[in-house]
């Protein structure tokens, strides 16, 4: 019944990672789906409340839950009774995505390429980390993970600019213009072609990699056109990518 509770989850609050397991194997669900539905609770944790201080609490509380994880004492909860099916170690890379979502509560500016790399890398890495680790991946693989991580995490946020704007956190400030964009996108172009030879494994774990799909892509529009961050016509564009997540489980070697 938990990983029923986590697949809801995931299927309402984040399309773009259920869609990910979806087209992992069977085998790889299991492990996907609680590490996918923490990272739900733990992004929207900030945005539950407009009083930072209870969103900080919120943050807390999943800090406690993973530590309790690895001490082998889990508090009763849907998603960490799920958790808890899984070895302490491997859900400890959420504690990156706990920290970076703290700048969620703060919606301080991003003053540069670097901090909105910095934050999309974190962001990111947290759910892909663990979803590999639990799959059996390779620890010595964590460089290019963080490469694969800046990629996807810079997409999904040039993508929520708009979005993100109305619900009270403006990204960018008034330094930031179409060639900031752009470079920005580069930078993280560049990441993805870094990690480009972990995609050609061949392992189950790298089912973690399917919700990268359409970020290359994405990231090569945006440096050519990166207007299209600041009139909301990404939008329309980034529902394309989706249709390249198939593609890509089928190029990811997961066998």
């Amino acid at each position: 019944m938990t990983l029923q509770a986590c697949a809801n989850l995931v299927h309402a609050a984040d399309p773009v990672r259920w869609k990910a397991v979806m087209s992992a194997p069977v085998a790889a669900r299991e492990v996907m789906l609680p590490i996918y539905a923490a990272n739900v609770e733990i992004s929207r944790a900030p945005w539950v409340t407009k009083e930072p201080m209870i969103a900080l609490m919120r943050l807390q509380w999943w800090r406690d839950a993973l530590n309790e994880l690895a001490s082998g004492t889990p508090r009763r909860h849907e998603v960490v009774d799920a958790l808890a099916t899984l070895p302490g170690s491997v859900v400890q890379s959420l504690h990156v995505t706990i920290d970076a979502r703290q700048a969620d509560v703060e919606k301080e500016v991003f003053a540069d390429p670097a901090s909105l790399l910095a934050y999309a890398r974190d962001t990111a890495y947290g759910a892909m980390a663990a979803a590999h680790s639990g799959l059996g991946g390779n620890a010595s693989d964590a460089a290019l993970i963080l490469d694969l991580a800046t990629a996807v995490g810079t997409s999904r946020v040039l993508q929520a600019v708009l979005d993100l704007k109305g619900s009270g956190w403006r990204v960018f400030d008034k330094s930031w213009k179409s060639e900031t964009v752009a470079e920005t996108a580069e930078a993280a172009l560049v990441r993805f072609a870094a990690a480009k030879p972990l995609l050609r494994t061949k392992s189950l774990a790298n089912a973690a990699f399917i919700e990268t799909a359409g970020t290359e892509r994405f990231l090569h529009h945006i440096r050519s056109q990166p207007d299209r961050v600041f009139d909301g016509t990404v939008a329309a564009f980034s529902l394309r990518t989706s249709l390249d997540r198939a593609m890509l489980a089928r190029r990811v070697r997961t066998a």
